[in-house]
């Protein structure tokens, strides 16, 4: 008679992930226990029990997921991806220079590469092309106390989103009645948007052709004029073809995905468990947790990109367009609380014309930061054009590569790492 043994969440991480650190489960130095803790506090004051366990490791895989094996659950963080919060973050404050900003997100992209189990390209992209600009990587501060309330906030974001999925999977009614209660909040702040203007096929087309030329000149310098245009009404044309049946995006469209609507949902309800945790009824740090939330939305949405990329998904405009989507819900989502009057509600204060106006200003500070630094090089695939030469199997520099996977592995985990 065979005896069913209890699986262990620490071999089902190892068999899923490889080397990693579990971290015990009182570290002295970490907030994510007592943030976790107090998560789980305002949803058992809505009735909602019985929350997934909280597992800490560290590895380079920067993944956090909710777990489920027979009658237990957990959600597992993973303490790197505050590294990848850090250094984004620290890039776009430094206002970095063009290879600054390469080091950092080459640094991001070797460990996306390992996550998908292509260790050899990870070596190579490590030793012939991130090795040059180690000493060009962004120093980070984080003891500063400013940096450190932020990064807390966003852990905070990540743990709470996949608590909502757990809400989601436990109690489907209830996130029923919180899916209704999202898009009609999202369809109201809508309801005037055919006064709205809407960027015509066209427009859209030359907008992505003119993002793919003023990326490719920075990094490249200037062109011939003449040749750039040519180039660009190339584009345009192949463009159009392709999102010449696209439609204006709305909540609607987000609602028709049944994933990408618990997502949006999830993002929306994260973003106010993080706000009603650290916020302390205070209209400044409700803003500033809210604003943090929506950052590491946008990160996370960058981690996403690179690994869509990297398992070769969907790469047409459409798909550069769809990228968005997350983001702009998340921005929809805020605008509807303020002027719904539910902060009252949520976070105990009224919505005010300044304080509204503050909340629409510092979300779009932070976007536009975002996509010029960082991710208008990942949609227009400029940063991913410089490392095909690196990561096609039939190049010469496949060469340096060592037989072993083990070595690969390793030697670009190190470089993926912070103890480099």
């Amino acid at each position: 008679m065979s005896v069913s043994v209890p699986l262990d969440i620490d071999i089902l991480l190892r068999a899923q992930r490889g080397a990693l650190r579990i971290v015990p489960a009182t570290p002295t130095k970490s907030h994510h226990h007592a943030s976790y803790v107090a998560l789980k506090r305002i949803l058992a004051n809505f009735g909602l029990e019985g929350a997934p366990e909280l597992v800490l490791v560290d590895s380079t895989h920067a993944l956090t997921e909710m777990i489920k094996a027979g009658p237990r659950q957990w959600i597992v963080y993973d303490l790197h991806l505050a590294r990848i919060f850090e250094r984004l973050g620290a890039v776009v404050d430094a206002e970095a220079t063009l290879r600054e900003i390469d080091a950092d997100l080459t640094r991001i992209y070797v460990g996306r590469l390992l996550v998908h189990g292509r260790a050899r390209p990870a070596f190579v992209v490590s030793i012939c092309h991130l090795n040059g600009m180690m000493d060009d990587l962004i120093e980070v501060d984080p003891s500063h106390p400013a940096h450190k309330v932020r990064i807390r906030a966003q852990e905070v974001f990540v743990l709470a989103h996949e608590l909502m999925h757990h809400v989601f999977a436990a109690h489907p009614a209830l996130a029923t009645t919180l899916t209704e209660m999202y898009f009609s909040l999202c369809e109201a702040e809508e309801s005037d948007a055919d006064k709205r203007v809407v960027p015509s096929a066209r427009e859209m087309a030359e907008s992505l052709a003119e993002d793919v030329n003023r990326e490719w000149t920075r990094r490249h310098g200037g062109l011939d004029e003449a040749d750039l245009n040519a180039g660009k009404q190339l584009l345009v044309e192949r463009y159009l073809a392709q999102i010449a049946d696209s439609r204006p995006h709305t909540s609607k469209t987000a609602r028709a995905n049944p994933v990408l609507s618990e997502e949006v949902v999830c993002d929306a309800g994260a973003a106010v468990l993080t706000a009603m945790l650290l916020g302390d009824q205070h209209p400044e740090k409700t803003l500033d947790a809210l604003v943090a939330a929506f950052d590491a939305n946008q990160k996370l949405r960058l981690i996403a990109h690179m690994d869509a990329h990297i398992v070769g998904a969907d790469r047409t405009p459409q798909g550069l367009i769809d990228a968005t989507t997350r983001g702009s819900q998340l921005r929809q989502f805020y605008r509807a609380l303020f002027e719904s009057g539910l902060t009252k509600t949520f976070f105990g204060f009224e919505t005010t014309p300044a304080s509204y106006e503050a909340m629409l200003e510092q979300i779009r500070t932070i976007n536009e930061r975002f996509y010029t630094t960082l991710f208008d090089q990942l949609i227009t695939g400029t940063f991913y054009a410089q490392l095909e030469q690196f990561e096609d199997a039939d190049a010469p520099l496949q060469k340096v590569a060592p037989e072993s996977l083990v070595t690969c592995w390793s030697v670009a985990s190190a470089f993926a790492s912070s103890d480099l």
